[in-house]
């Protein structure tokens, strides 16, 4: 069976590859990209000419070339999208790779295409935009193929509800979101966990400061007057990729809480049902902030938090429909 691809393209090389009936990449200066073996030999040469671009655009554009040298087929289906349109192109690869400076100079990798359909994005069902939106360079589903192609001779309808689609692609983007927060987080050290969730304090209307060598594994101490003369008195303590925190490890805290005083224990790997236990039994006492709940916690004080500590986690806001 024929595969299907979508190739990224903008601009005049979109516009070249439309009316020449061809889709073409650029890098001239790597020359013939069947000296390459792999996406890997591709990215190292590309490093060397791209000093300022990031790991992923290196990634991104390594992966677009080793697609359209090694793994498209004659006869394999094509996707491209005119985002000045709006438009998906459908095509059909009906030559093989080539190197050719002389036919398209800035973008020499190329391949000819019979371009036979134009598909308006809005006509696609929310899943299949959602689809197309996700991949750049890289292998088509075929179901999302088949929904291009039918509409391509007019006989397919999207049969899905979109309002209930839209929620679940936002559901799968705000998951999504948070498991890259979360693993941001896990690559900071220790020490600047400790400055977050200090920073998150504060932004709950605390002041914070650093608790005196005698007080052992407390990483923070907070009142609402800095001086600690008006309850309540707040104690911290964060364990950062030091395993499950355990009953007797959250026991430690707690006996180091006096009257007026509240314990909050982070830890970024857990706390065991022993640890969970005890923290239900002390009441209001104590609150156990697992990553899950470090990653809510930041979500919603990020706006209040200085620009040093948001330098250590910089997040975008991201607009969606509301409705």
């Amino acid at each position: 069976m024929n595969q299907a691809w979508k190739i990224e393209v903008e601009g005049r090389a979109l516009n070249e590859a439309l009316r020449r009936g061809i889709i073409a990449l650029g890098w001239p200066k790597l020359g013939d990209l069947r000296a390459y073996p792999d996406e890997k030999a591709i990215k190292i040469k590309l490093s060397e000419y791209t000093t300022q671009h990031s790991e992923s655009m290196l990634d991104t554009w390594a992966s677009a070339l080793k697609t359209l040298t090694h793994d498209i087929r004659v006869g394999d289906a094509l996707v491209v999208y005119d985002h000045r349109t709006r438009q998906y192109w459908l095509g059909h690869v009906t030559g093989g790779y080539s190197y050719d400076p002389r036919e398209c100079e800035e973008w020499p990798n190329l391949r000819q295409v019979r371009w036979y359909a134009q598909i308006p994005r809005a006509q696609l069902s929310v899943k299949a935009r959602n689809a197309l939106s996700a991949v750049q360079g890289c292998q088509l589903r075929q179901e999302i193929w088949q929904q291009l192609d039918s509409l391509s001779r007019g006989d397919f309808q999207p049969s899905e509800q979109e309002a209930d689609a839209i929620l679940s692609a936002r559901q799968d983007m705000e998951a999504q979101a948070r498991e890259l927060i979360a693993d941001r987080l896990d690559r900071l050290s220790e020490a600047q966990i400790i400055q977050l969730v200090s920073g998150l304090v504060r932004a709950m209307g605390f002041i914070t400061k650093q608790p005196p060598a005698s007080s052992g594994s407390l990483a923070i101490e907070a009142s609402l007057d800095g001086l600690g003369l008006h309850p309540p008195h707040v104690k911290v303590q964060v364990q950062h990729r030091q395993g499950v925190v355990g009953g007797e490890t959250l026991r430690e805290l707690l006996n180091c809480l006096k009257a007026d005083d509240k314990g909050i224990f982070v830890s970024t790997c857990g706390f065991s049902q022993e640890a969970i236990y005890e923290a239900e039994r002390a009441g209001q006492l104590v609150a156990l902030m697992d990553m899950d709940q470090l990653v809510d916690m930041l979500l919603v004080h990020y706006e209040s938090l200085d620009l040093e500590l948001k330098s250590l986690i910089p997040l975008t806001r991201i607009y969606w429909p509301a409705s």
